[in-house]
């Protein structure tokens, strides 16, 4: 619920918002709120578990999130 508090206080559709995280909890708590579920491979877990997880993107470097904001 606290994803999509968040979308509620910005006024941003959750398809509109990309959760970043680097755990399969993160990636599932973006899909459940209906979020852009966007992992990160340099954090706890790997790019199988995130994938399956339901990450629909994977960043290997922190400065690839600001490619992908353009």
């Amino acid at each position: 619920t606290a994803a999509w508090e968040l979308s509620l206080a910005l006024n941003v559709r959750p398809e509109r918002i990309g959760f970043v995280g680097d755990t399969k909890i993160d990636a599932q708590t973006a899909t459940r709120a209906g979020m852009i579920s966007v992992g990160v491979l340099w954090g706890f877990r790997g790019r199988d578990e995130l994938t399956q997880a339901g990450a629909k993107l994977l960043l290997e470097r922190p400065e690839d999130l600001l490619r992908h904001l353009r």
